[in-house]
């Protein structure tokens, strides 16, 4: 009687663990959309020269505006840094594109903009409405870069003025397709990017974020935490009988 109670006891444990662990991994993996801003630097186009213009202007906005983003601790606190520095950031990005020699206009805006399902690192972003901070230089029908700014997954090493993430942050930002409100053109991103590390001399191992890592899968797998508290939960109850 007594080790008919303890099996029980142990089947009800090992269900709420499992139920919990299903739980926690989504949690884990696909965030809340309105606890975030994404960020999305859109090039005039796929020429080789604009799309090193656009990772340029990205390095001087993270540059300037990633310590702001770095104490931000609530989302309205960053929509507040944002929206003081709309025209500010215009004027960065406008001074860079004179500076290349180009006569692009640029736009800074902050909005709720369709985009696909995304992964960034082991994180699965489903496809959705999110809040972004949109900055569109000249025609704005090139391949962007992205990357989430609040909470701060994306910073600026200031001592050498390149776009980096801390170490312990899961995943890297990485180019995606334009967006889908800009005439998409996924397939021709990974060309694009290619050549714009071919253009720069970096390759995807250095830290500069114009090296883009292949894009990992965006299937949630919730059972290997299922299978992994089984396996110690078996563990576990073996001990008791022995």
């Amino acid at each position: 009687m007594v080790d008919m109670k303890k099996r029980v006891w142990i089947s009800l444990v090992m269900a709420v663990l499992i139920a919990f662990s299903f739980t926690w991994s989504g949690r884990d993996q696909t965030p809340e959309r309105d606890d975030l801003i994404r960020l999305h630097v859109i090039a005039n186009s796929d020429s080789p020269e604009d799309q090193a213009l656009k990772l340029r202007i990205r390095d001087q906005l993270l540059l300037t505006f990633g310590s702001a983003f770095q104490e931000a601790h609530s989302m309205s606190q960053a929509r507040e840094v944002i929206r003081d520095n709309l025209d500010k950031m215009e004027s960065i990005a406008q001074a860079e594109i004179q500076r290349s020699g180009c006569d692009y206009p640029v736009r800074a805006q902050l909005g709720m903009f369709p985009f696909p399902t995304k992964a960034y690192g082991d994180v699965v972003y489903p496809a959705g409405s999110y809040e972004a901070l949109r900055v569109v230089i000249g025609k704005g029908t090139g391949a962007n870069w992205w990357c989430v700014m609040f909470p701060p997954l994306c910073f600026v090493d200031v001592s050498g003025g390149v776009a980096k993430r801390p170490a312990e942050e899961a995943g890297k930002p990485e180019e995606e397709a334009k967006d889908t409100t800009l005439d998409s053109k996924a397939q021709q991103e990974s060309a694009a990017d290619s050549k714009v590390q071919q253009e720069s001399g970096k390759t995807a191992g250095e830290p500069d974020l114009s090296g883009r890592e292949q894009e990992s899968a965006t299937k949630v797998v919730y059972t290997f935490k299922a299978v992994e508290w089984w396996k110690s939960v078996r563990i576990w109850a073996a001990h008791l009988f022995s």
